[in-house]
């Protein structure tokens, strides 16, 4: 595969901060052979210091706008991962920094407003969210069957712009022992593996939310589209997934946000709005818990006990603490809730909501883009 100069030195970055601390590049598609090379450039911190001033200098040059924004973002970002790896940083001014955005910790009266709209929808409905979950649960034997079908029905539901590209479909594959629900792996372009952990209790409103996350309405549609710059342009930017870094906080929100955006929610489901906001409920509880881990070293033990209090079941805060206080991923786990709130905000405040949606599948987006093209003007 054939990618540009300034690309090239944006992805050594990255793999000499992979080098460092491993799952920084969650996946990579530019080829093994290109990987090999470039990871095996750059070793000492003398060398990654020039290679950081000689990527700001090819940055000036770069001619078109949004890329250079895009790329200097990147640059930014992994500029401050390598020079902080050792020192302690609260975890906001560590969100600002690497997704460029920042991160708040959620407050208890978030909390209890989604548990308020849960506890509504269970009165009204004469039915708890437990005995819901439980009657539409899938058995695990199931779970990858009834998911393929889901990932098949949301590709019907999505406006064409968003499925234009050569599609090479999906390897599916179940696993045990990882931190969360279900990944997205971009194996090459045009073609993702999707993975869900066994591990999980799911239901099928679960399944039908993370069809439309991780495959035809999310990351896989995202990535898909971008390969298109990728192949035709050698934009290896496109060609990797950098964990903490503004492009990872814009495809969550992508991924979040279409389900609600492209009304793949049916807000006349009673199930599955309440799938959605427990789902809610989840990902706000990991971001209390992602918090009082980094930030207030809380043990996890610590926060189990002190969750016990929220209305979630057993599995449900097990899951959430395993992600939330993992050494890597733990620092990613908050990322779902706030940026859902992020795109939404930027949907429900603009005119220009056809615009944005084709925006964030087919060009480079960071925070900053989105709110200076569609809020600021």
């Amino acid at each position: 595969m054939t990618i540009d100069e300034i690309s090239k030195k944006i992805i050594q970055l990255a793999l000499f901060l992979d080098n460092k601390k491993p799952g920084i590049v969650s996946e990579i598609w530019i080829g093994k052979e290109l990987v090999g090379e470039l990871r095996s450039k750059v070793h000492t911190d003398e060398e990654i210091a020039k290679l950081i001033d000689d990527t700001r200098k090819k940055l000036e040059v770069v001619n078109e706008d949004r890329r250079r924004i895009y790329l200097t973002s990147l640059l930014d970002s992994l500029e401050f991962q390598i020079k902080t790896l050792n020192e302690s940083i609260t975890y906001s001014d560590f969100t600002e920094k690497a997704f460029g955005f920042r991160i708040n910790r959620v407050s208890y009266d978030e909390i209890e407003k989604i548990e308020e709209m849960l506890q509504a929808l269970e009165q009204k409905n004469g039915v708890s969210r437990f005995d819901v979950f439980k009657k539409n649960s899938v058995k695990p034997n199931q779970c990858q069957s009834v998911f393929k079908k889901y990932v098949n029905l949301v590709k019907t539901k999505l406006p064409p712009f968003i499925i234009n590209y050569p599609d090479e479909g999906f390897l599916f594959e179940t696993v045990t022992d990882k931190p969360w629900s279900a990944f997205n792996s971009h194996m090459a372009p045009f073609w993702s593996k999707l993975t869900l952990n066994s591990d999980v209790s799911f239901n099928k409103m679960d399944l039908f939310r993370l069809a439309s996350h991780e495959a035809y309405a999310g990351h896989h549609s995202e990535l898909s589209n971008k390969d298109k710059l990728l192949i035709d342009a050698g934009r290896g930017e496109h060609g990797l997934i950098i964990t903490f870094s503004p492009q990872t906080f814009i495809s969550e929100a992508i991924a979040e946000g279409m389900y609600v955006l492209l009304n793949l929610l049916d807000k006349n489901d009673f199930k599955q709005v309440l799938g959605w906001y427990y789902d809610r409920l989840i990902f706000s509880l990991q971001n209390l818990a992602s918090f009082m881990f980094f930030d207030d070293k809380s043990s996890k033990e610590e926060i189990n006990k002190k969750f016990r209090e929220f209305n979630i079941t057993d599995k449900s805060r097990e899951n959430l603490l395993n992600f939330s206080t993992h050494p890597l991923f733990g620092k990613y786990a908050p990322v779902y809730y706030s940026a859902f709130n992020f795109i939404e905000n930027i949907y429900q405040k603009t005119s220009k909501k056809e615009e944005l949606i084709k925006v964030l599948f087919t060009e480079p987006c960071t925070p900053r883009l989105l709110e200076e093209q569609f809020l600021h003007k």
